[in-house]
């Protein structure tokens, strides 16, 4: 088994203990003077963040930047923003940035 299988075993367990739902659910939250649309993550998705960020660990806005991206949807659940996206939303105010990851960190039971 490689890493990559190890980290995605490891984020699905996680998954499973904390109760995140396997099918992605869409939430409405308040976030720096906005409402905005989040859908949870897969666990394939979630695992490849988490390897972006072993990689880049200083890289703080790189890491709230694909969080973002991988769970901003549309009313009807359809994804905002796709990965060449990612510079553009690490340009977001900081406020900006650190409200969204840390309400994506809740709804997807993570950090």
């Amino acid at each position: 088994m490689n890493d990559g299988e190890r980290l995605l075993n490891a984020v699905r367990e996680q998954m499973a203990e904390s109760g995140t739902p396997e099918v992605p659910e869409v939430i409405r939250v308040n976030a720096a003077g906005a409402v905005y649309l989040l859908r949870s993550m897969h666990a394939e998705r979630l695992a490849a963040v988490f390897k972006w960020n072993r990689a880049n660990r200083s890289n703080v806005r790189g890491l709230y930047a694909r969080l973002i991206v991988a769970s901003l949807v549309d009313a009807m659940g359809a994804p905002l923003l796709t990965d060449p996206d990612i510079p553009a939303v690490e340009a977001w105010p900081a406020s900006t940035l650190e409200a969204l990851a840390g309400e994506i960190a809740k709804h997807n039971r993570v950090g």
